[in-house]
């Protein structure tokens, strides 16, 4: 074998680790194409490399849009409080001790329970004297609330 220099356009389908050997074709105006070629030279690339990283980054970008949006739609969900104790709701409003410490109110009736945002039950744990702490032998479970709930909930914390 000698080592005699490549063309480098044999090189075209060698990307990174593997192998390139799908193609994406696309029809444009002349004016376009010209476009796009003049540009990519700007940045220092032939066409298809400066195509590739611009569709590159609008799919990166979308991305991590969907996962922000995923992310805010987990925070937001709602839940009930249930304790397996004696299989009860906690209810919204919290009641109070002798020294003024809120602690919760507990229903038989489901549909009287009160409902949270997992962000503020998250961020409640930290306080142990949180009306919102989970106790013992106390679980989440996910409620869609209806709209007397959520003007209820919306009442009752103005």
């Amino acid at each position: 074998m000698t080592d005699k220099a490549r063309d480098p356009r044999a090189l075209n389908s060698v990307k990174g680790d593997v192998p390139a050997t799908s193609q994406i074709q696309m029809r444009v105006t002349p004016d376009i194409k010209a476009r796009y070629v003049t540009q990519a030279r700007r940045e220092g690339m032939k066409l298809s490399e400066w195509i590739q990283l611009h569709l590159n980054a609008v799919c990166d970008k979308a991305e991590a849009d969907r996962q922000w949006e995923e992310k805010i739609a987990e925070n937001n969900k709602y839940f009930r409080i249930y304790r397996k104790r004696d299989n009860t709701w906690r209810k919204q409003s919290p009641r109070t001790d002798i020294f003024g410490m809120p602690y919760p109110d507990y229903t038989d009736n489901e549909s009287e329970a009160g409902i949270w945002l997992k962000i503020e039950i998250r961020a409640a744990s930290y306080n142990p004297y949180s009306h919102m702490h989970l106790r013992e032998g106390e679980e989440l479970i996910e409620s869609t609330p209806t709209r007397d709930q959520l003007e209820l909930r919306a009442w009752l914390s103005d």
